[in-house]
């Protein structure tokens, strides 16, 4: 899993879990919770994070892999 590098990238762009909940009309709990495993995050969500952190839609598998059992 890579919940730190997601973590990081959203201290790069000094925002905050509740910013980030704003950002996807979540709240900072969701957020918080979303981050230990990235892979709860909606694609919805996903773009919308991505768009914010300027991250590449060919790098969502490192900032938000899929869960093992799938």
């Amino acid at each position: 899993m890579k919940p730190d590098l997601l973590k990081g990238r959203i201290s790069a762009f000094h925002l905050t879990n509740e910013k980030v909940g704003n950002l996807i009309g979540k709240s900072e709990s969701y957020v918080r919770n979303c981050l230990k495993t990235p892979s709860k995050f909606t694609m919805h969500e996903v773009y919308m994070i991505c768009d914010a952190l300027e991250i590449d839609q060919s790098d969502i598998p490192e900032f938000f892999p899929r869960r093992k059992n799938l």
